[in-house]
């Protein structure tokens, strides 16, 4: 098993603050857009690195 990474520690502290901050100024409401927007976001990303792993494969 790997060992724990800092920076999961540091996204999942970031995180809850960064959502603090949208629950306060905006509301609760929004920080389910906030998550699925980052979702998206997460899952583009991915697939345009593999995309570019497929490309310098060939």
């Amino acid at each position: 098993m790997r060992r724990f990474s800092p920076f999961f520690d540091l996204g999942v502290g970031g995180g809850a603050i960064g959502f603090g901050f949208i629950a306060s100024a905006l509301g609760y409401s929004y920080i389910y857009v906030a998550g699925a927007i980052s979702i998206v976001l997460s899952i583009l990303l991915y697939i345009s690195l593999l995309v570019k792993d497929k490309k310098l494969r060939q």
